[in-house]
């Protein structure tokens, strides 16, 4: 400074510090695990906005006398050697970290997207990273079942513009999950409905005038630890005008049937006995 003064500007260990690369897997406000690994962060850990569980990072580390790890740089890896891939086989165990299909083991994480119902044996389709270790990380495990066989077994897809039946449309977390019921508590971070909770965020878009004892309609996502999370919470008010709507077209049909069969003839309307 114009003083002689020095200000520093990054102050950092003499330690010889180590890198490692990896996927988030879980973040804490003092540790986080990435690739397996768990590492102590502090307000001095410099971290790199948006970072997420599921992303690849770089951790630069100084390993301590006691054994932990504390890291001083966490950052996005965007020269990994990570690839996507596709694959489909029978589910043959599962756990709360890992699925093995088709004779292939996939990591999961909280950010795991897995279609309800699944189980062993269950034909499923995996949507994976493959790291830098060469371990597979499941970003989503569905069924691949679902929408591939019409009535009668035959294999082709349902023809759902001629049928009105057939897949029904995804919700935006690519579950097919909905239910309905009455409110019974809400809190800030969950509704229960219907004796059953569910857990809610700031991408859960949420009706106006949502109250206790309200009637409403839950599209939702099942996560890996059997939780589940709302991606909307809407007044059945759109389902009843729904239904009225189809009641109204069957009023309307009916009236247009009594009508070809004479049916809606008024009281002294019937002139046939007079000459």
């Amino acid at each position: 400074l114009a003083d002689g003064s020095m200000l520093a500007t990054e102050i950092e260990t003499d330690e010889a510090e180590d890198r490692f690369n990896g996927v988030v897997e879980s973040m804490s406000t003092d540790q986080w695990v990435v690739g397996g690994r768990s590492f102590k962060v502090t307000v001095h850990t410099r971290l790199d906005p948006a970072l997420a569980v599921g992303v690849k990072v770089r951790v630069r580390f100084v390993a301590m006398t006691d054994g932990t790890l504390l890291a001083t740089r966490i950052q996005e890896d965007r020269q990994g050697t990570s690839k996507e891939g596709d694959f489909s086989g029978n589910v043959e165990s599962i756990s709360a970290s890992a699925w093995v299909i088709g004779g292939k083991t996939f990591k999961l994480t909280g950010a795991t997207r897995i279609d309800a119902g699944l189980a062993v044996g269950s034909k499923a389709r995996v949507r994976f990273t493959t790291l830098a270790d060469g371990s597979n990380l499941a970003s989503r495990i569905e069924d691949d079942q679902r929408g591939k066989s019409g009535k009668g077994g035959s294999g082709k897809p349902e023809d759902k513009g001629k049928s009105g039946e057939g897949e029904k449309p995804k919700t935006e977390a690519g579950e097919d999950l909905k239910f309905t019921g009455a409110i019974e508590s809400i809190a800030a971070d969950k509704f229960v409905v219907g004796g059953k909770t569910f857990k809610i965020d700031s991408a859960t878009m949420l009706d106006s005038g949502l109250v206790v004892g309200a009637k409403v309609k839950v599209e939702f996502a099942q996560n890996t630890d059997g939780s589940m999370t709302a991606l909307k919470i809407e007044t059945s008010k759109s389902v009843l005008d729904e239904d009225d709507d189809e009641e109204d077209d069957d009023k309307s049909a009916n009236k247009g049937s009594n009508k070809g069969s004479g049916q809606d003839n008024k009281p002294g309307d019937d002139k046939s006995g007079k000459s």
